[in-house]
C-alpha cells in the first residue's frame, strides 16, 4: 500500500505566489517558525535577498522584515504591483529602475508576528500592501 506524500501548506502559498503581481507576506509565530520557513522557501528556489538590489537580480526572492526593516524594502513592496520599480542606489548616487516580470518572478516578505507588529507603528502597513498571505 502507497501513502500520499504530506501536503506542504507553504508551498502550496508559494505555487499561489509564483507570477502574482503582488508580493506575497509569510508570518512565522516565532524565531523557530521564522528559521523553518526560511529553510522552506530556500528548499523552493527563493533566494534571500539581503540587500534591496538583490531583489532585481533573483526570479524568486524573499526578504526577511524585522523591526529594523531598511525603508528601501518597503518602498520596493509599495512599487512591486505598479509594474516599475524605483530605488535611489545610494552608493551610486542614482535611481536604479527594474520592471518585474510577473509571469517568471516571485516575491516574498518573510516576518515575525512580533516585528510585523512593530513594523505597522514604524508607517510601514505591510499586510495592507501584500497579496496573498501565510500564517500557520
Amino acid at each position: 500500500m502507497a501513502f500520499a506524500e504530506e501536503k506542504n501548506p507553504l508551498e502550496d502559498f508559494l505555487a499561489v505566489i509564483r507570477g502574482s503581481k503582488q508580493v506575497g507576506i509569510v508570518i512565522a509565530k516565532d524565531g523557530n517558525e521564522l528559521s523553518r520557513f526560511s529553510s522552506n522557501l530556500e528548499d523552493s528556489d527563493f533566494k534571500k535577498a539581503r540587500r534591496v538590489f538583490d531583489l532585481f537580480d533573483q526570479r524568486q526572492a524573499y526578504f526577511l522584515a524585522d523591526e529594523d526593516m531598511e525603508k528601501s524594502f518597503y518602498d520596493f513592496a509599495v512599487q512591486y504591483g505598479t509594474g516599475q520599480i524605483e530605488i535611489f542606489d545610494e552608493e551610486k548616487r542614482q535611481p536604479r529602475v527594474f520592471a518585474p516580470d510577473y509571469e517568471k518572478s516571485a516575491v516574498v516578505i518573510l516576518v515575525e508576528k512580533d516585528d510585523l507588529a512593530k513594523l505597522e507603528k514604524r508607517g510601514f502597513g505591510l499586510l495592507a500592501l501584500s497579496g496573498p498571505a501565510y500564517q500557520s
